[in-house]
């Protein structure tokens, strides 16, 4: 359930004739605040809606907190004497009595509030930021492909070479064993002879 604000009466030395123009003010409104998106004002008190109705009917996605942990565009600061009259831009119109820190000047213009005093997101920055973040997403994900193909390339090579060196080694053993082989036989076959000739010439001096 959502927590419903307290309703504060509007006081009734309110005057509408003192409600500052804000078409005047966004004419003079540098450009950097134009693009800030600030919204015209269609204020009437007299269609204040019900809070506590509104609350009860709005869909949950409308509801949202009179200071978020992110921003709350504020249209308007009236003056009611100590109290501050805040109409918010939310999905929803809905309009509640906030209490707010004294600024040095009420009315005077529109007036983004935040916790920490940063810009607002407007829809079309929120789209950037989204884009922007989806972009950093997928570089990220193909530098960490393109470094896990390296990785892989390097590992194949590395397998490789150590293939290359294994049969290398063998084909080397294997030709140091022929070569041993050929040199036995050879040694050998040149002792057979030795001991052939030896008995042939033993024979023939015991037949004479």
């Amino acid at each position: 359930s959502v927590r419903q604000e307290p309703i504060l009466p509007v006081r009734s030395t309110y005057q509408p004739e003192k409600v500052p123009d804000i078409v005047s003010l966004q004419k003079t409104a540098s450009k950097e605040e134009e693009e800030e998106e600030i919204v015209r004002s269609s204020y009437q008190p007299e269609k204040i809606p019900d809070i506590a109705a509104l609350q009860k009917t709005a869909p949950k996605d409308d509801i949202k907190p009179v200071v978020s942990k992110k921003f709350v565009f504020v249209q308007h600061i009236y003056n009611h004497g100590a109290q501050n009259f805040v109409v918010l831009n939310l999905k929803s119109s809905v309009y509640k009595p906030v209490q707010l820190p004294k600024p040095k000047k009420l009315g005077t213009r529109a007036t983004w509030i935040t916790e920490e005093n940063n810009p607002p997101t407007s829809g079309i920055d929120a789209r950037r930021e989204r884009e922007e973040r989806e972009k950093k997403e997928r570089e990220r994900e193909e530098r960490e492909r393109k470094e896990r193909e390296k990785k892989e390339r390097e590992r194949a090579e590395r397998e490789r070479a150590e293939r290359e060196r294994i049969e290398q080694e063998d084909d080397e053993r294997r030709e140091q064993e022929r070569f041993e082989q050929e040199e036995y036989e050879h040694e050998e076959s040149e002792r057979v002879e030795r001991e052939r000739s030896q008995r042939l010439r033993e024979q023939k001096e015991a037949d004479n």
